[in-house]
């Protein structure tokens, strides 16, 4: 007998060399596993689900429950696929011994459905249920259904019996009648499936003008469904076995762009129809049409991007490339959610409410979720700062990065929430999230390390000290990378200081004095663990007791008295004169200062100070703003062949040359050994390329008298102001383009 355990329920489980058996209650003899094993059982143990643990003895470990199969092994993650023990906790970790270490395995948040589970493909791009509620996958290789169970277990099937899905790229999905179901591809159009079976399409063959669809969202009580493209929206009318085009809207009939990423429907019957670059309002009309109208997206938010939308509570939401963005029905109040008001990212795909109005944001860092509570007090008062929770792999998602589809996240019949990822779909039960993390484990103080070592045990650190590192941490195994700490030191710190994950914290240079260290921790929208204590005492040198500095100071005040009386004879001579010469000097380390010695041109401070002017400018008034960066090629090779004469006269004749085409207006600025830069207000890019090419002609065409042989080029790098961009960045864009340049050859011009 290699392996035994008794469930719950009183049955008896034996694994030999010859297979798995059971005993179960009040039978008489063992009788053998319904099916036979594929390998060597090594270890039994039950789940808290009472499904069964079997560990092997090559292929990892199984979870066997009454109509499902699971396995786990190297290639899911497994150190060694040797399983020697299983040990399953009250509260439902399951620790596996193998002969590559030990792993942990709990219950997480989500749940993660990859082609191990029947997907058809791992990059998903749309989520949808039909009309009985299951959930159909579209992935960049065809259409996954979910199978029916009645346990309520969770698995996949690839839609693969008509030869027209096989290894389709899907992009949108939706659910018409009864086993209708619309599948909206990359490169093929526009499918209608009945039961599983192609029964109509639309593509360019058959009056659309492109094949990508975005979106297919069926109308409620009518035989028609809005269809985006990348060529404009249609209206189609959909029968059994046809797909007919009724209208086709496009910038030609108002519309902000044609390109569509998401349509949302209002209460008032209004689409909202997003693009890349724009939005637009389609008001209806009273003959059933809608008339499309351009939404100024600029007067209101930094977003442009708008990947999908929902109506909720009377309001239009939207999740967009900086943040979310919301608009009620009965007025013009946006409102603008993002990184500035505290989320973690901008970027977000998919948006969606839950039952009890929580907001669940996904996008590629992630999933957000704000509670109902906390997104009221911000949509009262933007000025609050956004709380949430971030959900990522260690919350048992498998990827964290989400894709954008035509709907990339849905709610299904039960109320769980679903997302599309890079690597499979991802599921979570918004009221799980409500139970979980209610309570966190009191953190304990591991160690409290000074200069000279560890703490000793009468607790007093020395006066000449100069840090003091706490390390601490909450034993807890359910989800310990999400646990938050806060830390405070009384006598120091006048509030609690948020450390995040981190689970160390350091003073440095503290005062003599009496302390106490406290530290408490909580699970994301959890309460706060009762604070671990810990107080202790820091010595003082003898200046810094109290007697010292009071005979101290009496000592100085006399000093300075007698000092005084003897220096303010002195003191009015010694300004005038030391006026003269520091308004001389002044005038010297100003002149200094703004400008390069060699070339006379404007050095790197005068610069940096004219580019914040600009940049100031340019944002104020709403200009454009182009900087590039100049670099001669192969300077080096300059300098050794005609030492570092000849090398400063290339750099003055270039440092001339600049000047001569540039504007009175554009600052040209030496901006460190070789390298030139210039400002060009009030120019875009393209007008800025013009004059950088004729500076690179002219130089090219430069010849030095005495050094007739120099062959001189130069590389540059170009760049023009975005929004929201800094200096620092703004530089940053440039000298990678000049970067590239050098890369390219030399002798060239590239912008970034």
């Amino acid at each position: 007998m290699r392996a035994f355990t008794r469930l719950n329920n009183g049955t008896l489980i034996v694994a030999n060399d010859d297979g798995l058996f059971y005993l179960a209650p009040e039978a008489d003899d063992f009788e053998a596993w319904p099916y036979p094993m594929k390998d060597r059982v090594t270890a039994l143990s039950e789940a808290s689900d009472g499904c069964l643990l079997i560990g092997t003895f090559a292929r990892g470990i199984g979870r066997l429950c009454h109509d499902s199969e699971d396995w786990l092994s190297i290639e899911n993650g497994l150190p060694n696929s040797h399983v020697l023990d299983i040990f399953t906790e009250q509260n439902g970790t399951i620790w596996i011994g193998t002969h590559g270490g030990l792993v942990q395995i709990r219950e997480a948040l989500f749940r993660s459905f990859t082609p191990n589970h029947g997907l058809r493909g791992a990059y998903v791009r749309s989520v949808n249920t039909d009309s009985a509620g299951h959930i159909w996958v579209g992935t960049n290789d065809g259409i996954s259904r979910q199978l029916s169970s009645e346990s309520g277990a969770i698995a996949f099937e690839a839609v693969n019996g008509d030869p027209q899905l096989a290894a389709l790229s899907v992009l949108s999905l939706a659910h018409g009648d009864t086993d209708v179901v619309y599948i909206g591809s990359y490169t093929e159009g526009l499918f209608q499936l009945t039961n599983g079976k192609v029964t109509a399409r639309l593509n360019r063959k058959l009056g659309l003008a492109s094949n990508e669809i975005r979106v297919v969202l069926p109308m409620s009580q009518t035989d028609l469904i809005l269809v985006g493209t990348a060529k404009g929206l249609y209206l189609v009318r959909s029968s059994l076995g046809s797909l007919d085009v009724v209208r086709h809207y496009t910038v030609a009939d108002g519309m902000a762009a044609d390109f569509v990423s998401s349509v949302t429907i209002d209460g008032n019957g209004a689409l909202w129809v997003s693009s890349t670059q724009s939005l637009s309002y389609f008001r209806p009309l009273s003959d059933g049409t809608w008339q499309p109208e351009p939404i100024e997206l600029a007067t209101f938010t930094g977003a442009s991007n708008i990947f999908s939308g929902t109506f909720h509570n009377n309001r239009i939401w939207f999740a967009t490339d900086h943040g979310m963005l919301s608009r009620s029905l009965n007025g013009n109040d946006w409102q603008w959610l993002s990184r500035r008001d505290g989320l973690p990212f901008d970027k977000t795909f998919t948006i969606n409410f839950d039952a009890d109005d929580n907001l669940w944001l996904g996008g590629a860092r992630g999933i957000l979720r704000i509670a109902k509570s906390d997104l009221e007090k911000w949509m009262i008062d933007n000025r609050v700062t956004i709380n949430y929770q971030l959900f990522t792999e260690v919350d048992g998602m498998v990827s964290r990065q989400l894709t954008t589809g035509g709907p990339a996240s849905i709610i299904d019949k039960h109320g769980r929430l679903w997302f599309a990822s890079a690597l499979g779909a991802v599921m979570v039960d918004p009221r799980v999230v409500a139970e979980y993390n209610s309570h966190a484990p009191a953190p304990i103080i591991e160690s409290i390390t000074t200069d000279n070592g560890e703490l000793g045990t009468d607790k007093r650190i020395e006066a000449g000290n100069t840090r003091t590192e706490f390390r601490y941490v909450a034993l807890g195994y359910h989800m310990p990378e999400a646990l938050l700490y806060q830390v405070k030191l009384v006598g120091y710190d006048l509030h609690w200081i948020n450390r995040g994950n981190q689970l160390e914290t350091a003073y440095t240079a503290l005062p003599p004095g009496d302390y106490e260290f406290m530290v408490r921790s909580r699970y994301p929208g959890g309460d706060w663990s009762e604070a671990t204590r810990f107080t202790l005492h820091k010595s003082a040198f003898f200046y810094q007791q109290p007697w010292f500095w009071f005979t101290f100071s009496l000592t100085v005040i006399a000093f300075v008295s007698i000092a005084l009386h003897l220096r303010i004879r002195t003191l009015q001579y010694t300004k005038r004169r030391l006026q003269r010469l520091v308004q001389k000097k002044t005038q010297e380390l100003e002149a200094m200062a703004l400008r390069d010695s060699l070339t006379g041109l404007a050095n790197r401070r005068s610069f940096d100070q004219q580019l914040d002017h600009e940049l100031h400018n340019s944002r104020r008034y709403g200009t454009p703003l182009s900087v590039a960066l100049i670099d001669i090629d192969y300077f080096k090779q300059i300098n050794d062949t005609y030492l570092h004469t000849g090398g400063d006269e290339v750099l003055k004749h270039v440092a001339k040359l600049l000047q001569s085409l540039v504007r009175e207006v554009d600052g040209v600025a030496r901006w460190g050994g070789e390298e030139f830069a210039i400002i060009f207000p009030q120019t875009r890019i393209s007008d800025a390329l013009q004059v950088l090419e004729r500076i690179r002609v002219a130089i090219e065409k430069l010849r030095i008298a005495k050094f007739e042989q120099a062959r001189i080029t130069v590389s540059i790098g170009v760049t023009e102001l975005s929004k929201e961009e800094s200096s620092a960045e703004l530089l940053k864009h440039a000298d990678r383009a000049l970067y590239l340049a050098k890369e390219q050859g030399r002798n060239c011009i590239v912008t970034d």
